[in-house]
């Protein structure tokens, strides 16, 4: 595994950041005390010339969206910020794209959703789950068609909204300690940050999901295919591109997709809705990583809804989840959701370890495979 490379300036972007939003890129550069105590587990570079952790796995999440959006329009990087200058030039395309797709869609709604359910728990990781949804444990509802704002919230159905006092744990949390480990010896801070890395992970890996579509290239064809391509290149742009802004001024109409969990007495509930295909491949991970990881992240100074924090994890997990992953053996992703709960509880030194994915991290990954093996009885 090769460690991360570091690049000479702080925001390294293809073509300057011509998509990338100016107010965004401070938010990255200059983050306020907030993101910076919600990133305070990320690796630090001793030299001052060379970029921050969370500057660095943002450029590479942005450069490998642009690259993305190029091959899929037959043409290279420079050739794109040629003939698109900036990322409003490229509304009459994902808005064309956006049309064709769901005019091709509205025939074979039911049969995309299946297929979208299908795709993503015959992914390794998800293995646990698929176990889960065939016996009958949990319920996984698809739905192709445009989500509505009512009830947006990262909230999961049935979970307690009382905040419990800083620094303690959540009944939810209580629950899972005993199983992975206690966390009452972090700061307040340490406890936040480490939440946060946990939702971070969960947003990458769900936006990194946003071409699993490839999988059914034979069902749907190589021009649908590349309609997907586009779209999601450029939507994936917009969290980059759109400037910060209130969740609540927000346009109606304007929310791709939606998932919502619900526990049940003898089943659990995962719903997930998107306007189109790839969306709703995105929301479908995003419910089951939400799922399998709540007890995380469910206190309400991250669960309330703050869509620019939201959008700055979907800017960054992208090559965050990458990084965690590329460590755990094919045969071993399966335990994705016990290797996150358990690494979020390791000492600083060895998350920030991982996370930059040189050796010493590969080493504690190593580590918490097995533990994960034990907890889930698979030895």
């Amino acid at each position: 595994m090769k460690k991360l490379k570091t690049f000479a300036e702080a925001m390294d972007l293809h073509g300057q950041g011509q998509y990338f939003d100016h107010g965004k890129k401070r938010y990255v550069s200059s983050p306020n005390d907030e993101i910076q105590q919600l990133t305070s587990v990320y690796p630090e570079f001793k030299s001052k010339e060379i970029q921050t952790y969370l500057e660095l796995i943002t450029s590479q999440s942005y450069n490998s969206t642009v690259e993305k959006l190029a091959r899929y329009l037959n043409i290279n990087v420079d050739q794109l910020h040629e003939q698109y200058p900036n990322f409003s030039s490229l509304y009459a395309l994902v808005i064309q794209n956006l049309y064709d797709i769901i005019a091709i869609e509205d025939s074979q709604r039911d049969t995309l959703e299946r297929l979208a359910v299908n795709i993503v728990l015959s992914l390794p990781e998800f293995k646990l789950v698929k176990d889960l949804a065939e016996s009958g444990e949990l319920k996984i509802i698809a739905k192709l068609e445009q989500p509505n704002m009512d009830g947006f919230t990262t909230e999961l159905e049935g979970e307690t909204n009382e905040t419990p006092p800083k620094g303690e744990l959540t009944t939810d949390e209580e629950k899972t300690e005993q199983i992975f480990g206690d966390v009452s010896q972090y700061t307040d801070l340490n406890i936040l940050a480490r939440r946060s890395l946990a939702r971070t992970f969960t947003q990458g890996a769900a936006v990194n999901k946003f071409y699993l579509f490839h999988m059914a290239e034979e069902q749907l064809g190589k021009d649908l295919i590349n309609k997907y391509g586009i779209f999601s290149a450029i939507a994936t742009l917009g969290y980059f591109g759109f400037p910060l802004m209130n969740l609540n001024t927000a346009p109606e109409g304007t929310l791709m997709g939606k998932a919502e969990s619900e526990a049940g007495d003898e089943s659990d509930t995962i719903t997930a809705t998107g306007l189109i295909f790839p969306a709703l491949i995105h929301e479908l991970v995003k419910g089951i990583y939400n799922y399998l990881t709540y007890d995380i992240a469910s206190q309400e100074q991250l669960d309330q809804e703050d869509l620019n924090k939201e959008t700055l994890e979907m800017m960054s997990g992208p090559q965050l989840a990458k990084t965690v992953q590329s460590l755990i053996d094919i045969n071993d992703q399966y335990l994705t959701p016990y290797i996150l709960k358990l690494l979020i509880r390791l000492p600083d030194d060895q998350i920030k370890a991982v996370l930059l994915g040189d050796n010493t991290g590969k080493r504690v990954i190593q580590r918490l495979v097995q533990q994960a093996k034990e907890i889930s009885g698979d030895q």
